[in-house]
C-alpha cells in the first residue's frame, strides 16, 4: 500500500511539472511581460511552489518518509 501512495505521488508530480512546461511554451508571446511582473513583489501572481522530500530508513524503526510542502503564495 505504501509502495503504491508513493507511486501515485511521483505520478502526480511528475504530471505537475511537465504540465506547467506545456503551459510555458504555449506562453512565448507573453514571456517579457510575465518576466517583468516577477521581479515586481507587488504584483497579482499566484504561485504555488511544492517540494517533495523522500527518505529512506527514517526514524527508529527504518520506515519510508514521503513529505510534500505546498507554499502557495497568493496576494489579496
Amino acid at each position: 500500500m505504501k509502495a503504491r501512495n508513493c507511486l501515485v505521488g511521483c505520478a502526480f508530480g511528475c504530471w505537475l511539472a511537465l504540465g506547467g512546461t506545456a503551459l510555458a511554451q504555449e506562453a512565448d508571446a507573453d514571456a517579457a511581460a510575465l518576466a517583468k511582473a516577477a521581479q515586481n513583489p507587488l504584483a497579482t501572481l499566484v504561485t504555488l511552489p511544492l517540494q517533495a522530500n523522500f527518505n529512506n530508513g527514517f526514524g527508529p524503526y527504518d520506515r519510508q518518509f514521503f513529505n510534500l510542502n505546498i507554499q502557495p503564495v497568493i496576494p489579496f
